[in-house]
């Protein structure tokens, strides 16, 4: 099995490779988001601290996404975040240009959409932007917006 099967096994067939979580699809996909996440934090920002909570982090993204799923979980609040978790925007070196992207799909609709932005190490605006996808996965949607973001930085 190569690489990309094993990636969509785990992500299309929760009950595959787990014995007891029928939410696998769920926690592996977000898992590979903060371990993409961190890695690219270490290659970016050295002194960053490594793995540290990703587990439990994923653990959270897990429940977060089968409240959303979930009508009857509406209203329900989460405990509050935990300190010594501190997210925000970190300058990239000088000379050089951060570009944030996201990328967005309705689970009823399928229809999806990516945007990001591109600043300078000053935090100035260089650029943003944002486009309909139409029917894809979410996957491919994150894809879209990191390639639009890159393809607006290597224009500057």
């Amino acid at each position: 099995m190569d690489v990309q099967q094993w990636l969509m096994l785990n992500l299309q067939e929760p009950n595959y490779f787990p014995k007891t979580n029928a939410d696998w699809d769920i926690m592996f996909g977000s898992l590979l988001w903060l371990l993409w996440r961190r890695r690219n934090d270490l290659v970016f920002n050295p002194t960053s601290c490594g793995l540290g909570n990703t587990l439990r982090l994923g653990q959270r993204l897990l429940q977060e996404s089968l409240c959303a799923q979930s009508p009857a979980r509406v209203g329900r609040v989460f405990a509050p975040w935990q300190p010594g978790l501190n997210v925000r925007w970190r300058a990239p070196p000088p000379s050089w240009l951060k570009v944030n992207t996201d990328g967005a799909r309705s689970i009823r609709s399928g229809l999806a959409t990516c945007g990001g932005v591109g600043r300078d190490a000053s935090g100035n605006w260089c650029f943003g932007f944002s486009r309909a996808l139409g029917l894809c996965s979410t996957l491919e949607a994150e894809l879209w917006g990191v390639y639009e973001g890159l393809a607006r930085a290597w224009s500057l």
